[in-house]
């Protein structure tokens, strides 16, 4: 789950119980630091959202949480040995 915030407040209301929402390209949209769009494709509308995630909390988020992300500090460290 993201903690994205609606730019426009107003846009909250506007997504209802049932509607198909994506998030195209999060990955690249999480490291640029804009708006990220939220695509409502159940009412053929488009939301930009924020967040005010960390480098590291985008690293976590990315990686697919902090134990993945752990797993895979330790392997490099591993492999460092």
């Amino acid at each position: 789950i993201l903690p994205l915030t609606f730019v426009h407040e107003a846009d909250y209301g506007r997504i209802v119980e049932g509607d198909t929402l994506v998030l195209p390209d999060i990955r690249q949209a999480l490291r640029s630091g804009r708006p990220i769009q939220l695509i409502n494709q159940s009412r053929h509308e488009t939301y930009l959202t924020e967040h005010q995630l960390s480098d590291r909390q985008i690293e976590i988020v990315l990686v697919g949480g902090q134990i993945n992300l752990f797993r895979q500090q330790h392997a490099v460290a591993q492999g460092a040995k």
